[in-house]
């Protein structure tokens, strides 16, 4: 991608897979990417980590920044991996947007792919921090996955830079709340899209 082209600061975002299919044009990248219009059947995932703020707390600064650096490279890689976009790093939650800008029916699959490999990561990266601490902290990784409508936002000045809003993003909130340690809490409704799409998968 030229350095003048506009999509060069979707990178940080966007997998390249979705990357090569948006326009070029200003205008053109906004109606693609559907900006302040309504979207449905996206799929909305929420990470998080038990107990971070007592890994904070316990932890050497310089460890403690190593370990992040790693699991947001992990993280990101992941998600476009599996063709999600990621919205934004919230702490040590990661907010990511699945079946968008176009529909694909296998997406409810990546989904579930992408989150197990999260908590597979997770797991990793923190059973090998937990060896430098001298206190042992209950940690994991819990995700909650919603599907419905979205908001698609440019938030970027010169730059495009997109973010979410919708109630469904704060439902997928609730939900990893109630998820056990390693385990994915998904919605109703995103188990049925599931079942429809991928029923030997489910």
């Amino acid at each position: 991608i030229k350095e003048d082209n506009l999509r060069l600061y979707l990178r940080r975002q966007f997998p390249d897979s979705i990357i090569s299919n948006i326009p070029i044009k200003s205008d053109e990248i906004e109606e693609y990417l559907k900006f302040g219009s309504k979207y449905e059947d996206a799929i909305i995932i929420l990470t998080d980590i038990k107990n971070f703020s007592s890994l904070v707390t316990v932890s050497d600064p310089d460890e403690l920044n190593e370990l992040m650096g790693k699991y947001y490279t992990n993280a990101r890689n992941l998600v476009f991996k599996y063709g999600g976009i990621l919205d934004k790093f919230i702490g040590d939650a990661v907010l990511a947007i699945f079946n968008f800008p176009k529909k694909d029916k296998i997406s409810f699959e990546k989904a579930i792919m992408f989150s197990s490999e999260l908590i597979l990561m997770g797991e990793q990266i923190l059973t090998e921090f937990s060896k430098k601490l001298d206190q042992n902290i209950d940690t994991g990784t819990r995700i909650g996955i919603a599907t419905g409508v979205i908001y698609p936002l440019n938030i970027g000045t010169e730059e495009i830079e997109i973010t979410f809003i919708g109630d469904k993003i704060n439902f997928a909130a609730r939900l990893e709340k109630n998820s056990i340690v390693d385990g994915i809490l998904i919605s109703n409704r995103c188990y049925h899209k599931l079942d429809e799409y991928s029923n030997e998968f489910l």
